[in-house]
Parts: C-alpha cells; sequence; structure tokens
C-alpha cells in the first residue's frame, strides 16, 4: 500500500540456549552447498523444496510454511489441491529430511546446519558447534609388562649398593628372556632409584601392570634379600620371597634370585 512502510525481514530462527542463529548470507551459501551435493545432485524436486522453505523462512514468512502452499508452490498441484487425498508433500519432506541427514553425514566440516523438524515444513538454521577432541582413555597396562625398581639397601655400607644394582640388572636380563613378557628398560626404571611413592602411580607412569621391588640386607657373611611383585591395578601382593644366603660368590647369589623371580612371575603371569 501507498505510504506503508516496508515489511521488516525477520531473523532466522533461533534455538533456545544457542548463542546466535547464522546469517541469511551463510545460510543462502549452505543451501548452494547442500544444492551442489552428491546427495542432491539428481532430486530437482527436493532441491526446489528446499530452496523454496529456505527463501519463505528468511523473509519472515515460515508461518505460511503448510501443505497446501508447499503442494501449489512447489509441486504444481492446482486449487484444488487437498493434503488429505493427496500425501506428496509429507512423503517428499520425509525425504528431504532423510537425504540432509546423510548430507551432514559426510560433510562434518558445514557449520550451518538446515533442517526440518518432525512434522514442521518451516526449516531450523543453526550453527553447528565444534566437537571437542575426544580425550584419549588410557587402557590399563598389561600384567605381562613388568618393571624391576632398584632394590633397596637397607644395610648401613653404601658400598652394597652395587649389589643391590646389580641384583635388579640380573633380574631385568633374566626377566627379558620370557617371550610372554616385556619388560620396562633400565633406565627408566633406575629414574626411580632411592625414591618411595604409591606403587600404582608409579607403575601407570612406567606403563607397566607389574612392578616387582625388593631390599637388601647384609650382616656379617650373611646377605638377605627380599623380592616381591604387584599387581599395579589394585597394589596387591602377586608373590613374595625371601633369599638367605652367605656372601661368598656375589654373582651366584644375583643370578639365582634372578632366575627364582623369573621363574615365579612365570608361574603367576604367564
Amino acid at each position: 500500500m501507498p505510504g506503508s512502510s516496508p515489511r521488516r525481514q525477520r531473523a532466522p530462527r533461533l534455538d533456545a540456549g544457542e548463542p546466535r542463529a547464522p546469517s541469511a548470507q551463510s545460510i543462502r551459501s549452505q543451501l548452494q552447498n547442500i544444492i551442489a551435493g552428491q546427495e542432491f545432485a539428481k532430486s530437482e524436486r527436493l532441491c526446489r523444496f528446499l530452496r523454496f522453505t529456505v527463501e519463505r523462512s528468511l523473509a519472515g514468512e515460515a508461518g505460511q510454511l503448510n501443505q497446501y502452499t508447499l503442494g501449489i508452490d512447489v509441486f504444481d498441484r492446482g486449487k484444488s489441491y487437498d493434503p488429505r487425498i493427496d500425501s506428496i508433500v509429507r512423503v517428499e519432506a520425509c525425504r528431504l529430511r532423510s537425504k540432509l541427514k546423510r548430507y551432514y553425514d559426510t560433510h562434518k566440516s558445514d557449520r550451518v546446519l538446515i533442517e526440518f523438524p518432525p512434522g514442521s515444513y518451516a526449516p531450523r538454521f543453526r550453527e553447528r558447534m565444534p566437537t571437542a577432541p575426544a580425550t584419549p582413555v588410557r587402557s590399563p597396562a598389561s600384567s605381562l609388562t613388568i618393571a624391576v625398581l632398584p632394590f633397596v639397601n637397607l644395610g648401613p655400607d653404601a658400598d652394597q649398593d652395587f649389589l643391590c644394582d646389580g641384583i635388579t640388572e640380573t633380574i631385568l636380563n633374566e626377566l627379558a628372556t620370557v617371550p610372554e613378557l616385556s619388560v620396562v628398560a633400565r633406565t627408566s626404571v633406575f629414574h626411580f632409584k632411592g625414591k618411595t611413592g604409591d606403587i600404582r602411580k608409579i607403575g601407570e607412569r612406567l606403563g607397566a601392570g607389574t612392578i616387582v621391588e625388593g631390599t637388601v640386607r647384609k650382616a656379617g657373611d650373611q646377605l638377605r634379600v627380599s623380592a616381591m611383585a604387584v599387581k599395579v591395578a589394585d597394589g596387591c601382593s602377586l608373590w613374595s620371597s625371601t633369599f638367605d644366603r652367605q656372601v661368598s660368590d656375589v654373582f651366584a647369589i644375583q643370578d639365582e634370585i634372578a632366575s627364582a623371580v623369573a621363574d615365579s612371575l612365570r608361574v603367576h603371569l604367564v
């Protein structure tokens, strides 16, 4: 009418809780991407359906999108069109929703979503929120992965440390000969020499499911070596033993204890 003010274009529909709706320009750009996609390449009628409803919604006429209007303007039905008799709009709307879903399933980088809620012929526009990268879940380390912590010297003689290290290395070498076991490297385990802490946290840091630890005590010519295997998952003891020997041949003692530890773990784990 002369003198009447032009009708203001309403903003695209916005879901509750969404920070903002996509711009009309980005919606039209997304519309072109969809129509050019493989899913719609041979669906001229669906492309017409989609373009018509999007443009009407952007023009603020979403409330006028019903079966009768679409039947006449999109599917060329005459004025006598009766949606109760002719279900073409409902059928094509169902096809359109399915094709849009397939399109977005294969175009996950598209930011603007054009959707048709069930029972509605007016499209809904929203921005696809970026997906946060999934936090990797660390699987519990296998019990067949073993870390041998440096044995602890409980005696007053600091020179006895070489015996503790020798026993540790000999056990490491002996366990490495068991094909079913994976043994954490010496350089990794000796980082914990002289340190204490929760065995479960140590095992997690080393990526081991089983920890072998022990102590060495020497009194005169008597040597006592205690060894224990612990399950990292629950911190419970899997096996333990004490060896009392005369200090005569240190290397023979190391070999004997290492063989005993390896044999016991082979029985309990393998």
